[in-house]
């Protein structure tokens, strides 16, 4: 027995001095058949960096909503404060209540921003009662009858609330508008990102023109030009 275990620890030992010494070479032919040793490298490799796809982006994503006024302020006019609050009191296919349509002579020309198109029938230069519409990127004016397919258009975005009011003649417009004291904007939100919608007031508190926006990277249509009675809020 004794003799057995004396060769075990023999035999640990010749093992153990292989795992604890030196490696062993290894043998790798050259091309002069000079044998190398082989080193394994200690060097991690660097990983790629692979950029983001385009479409592994959120496309849901949209600029955040411009800031606007929890409650109304009053504007100092009790009949633009009245029309405000009605205006955001209801869908936008309501608002046809508040609309104030002005005489034009109409025209054949179909240019944007000159004049209502004259209807079959109408002599060019016939008095028409029309509101002018500026949109995105269109510009142009409606009739009574053919109104409500715009504000059903804007009324498939949320209004999100009063963003601001400014009051004075104003700068220069996509179309000619008639006495507009006040520019109401409101935003107007869907899934593809947000708006301004303008309701251009008279001094009685009615919508003479309306005009909408591509974005909110820019002022708000009828800021120009105009002092404002309920400045942006975070501006």
């Amino acid at each position: 027995m004794k003799g057995l275990l004396a060769s075990l620890v023999v035999l640990a030992v010749v093992v153990g001095g292989g795992a604890c010494g030196d490696a062993e070479p290894t043998d790798v032919p050259t091309e002069a058949g000079t044998p190398s040793y082989e080193t394994p490298s200690m060097v991690p490799e660097t990983p790629t960096m692979v950029p983001a796809s385009p479409a592994d982006e959120d496309p849901t994503q949209t600029e955040p909503s411009p800031e606007t006024y929890a409650t109304v302020p009053s504007t100092g006019n009790a009949m633009i404060d009245t029309s405000i609050t009605t205006l955001l009191s209801r869908p936008v296919t309501r608002w046809d209540e508040l609309l104030s349509y002005t005489p034009f002579a109409c025209s054949r020309d179909f240019g944007q921003g000159l004049a209502p198109i004259c209807l079959s029938g109408e002599a060019v230069g016939t008095t028409v009662e029309a509101i002018p519409v500026a949109g995105c990127p269109e510009a142009t004016f409606h009739r009574r009858e053919s109104i409500d397919a715009v504000l059903t258009a804007w009324a498939q975005r949320d209004i999100e609330g009063l963003f601001a009011v400014f009051h004075g003649a104003g700068g220069s417009q996509p179309l000619p508008l008639p006495s507009t004291p006040y520019a109401v904007v409101f935003v107007i939100s869907d899934s593809l990102g947000n708006e301004y919608l303008t309701a251009f007031l008279d001094g009685a508190g009615q919508v003479v023109a309306i005009s909408g926006s591509c974005d909110v990277m820019f002022d708000p249509p009828g800021s120009e030009g105009r002092q404002a009675l309920l400045p942006p809020l975070g501006r």
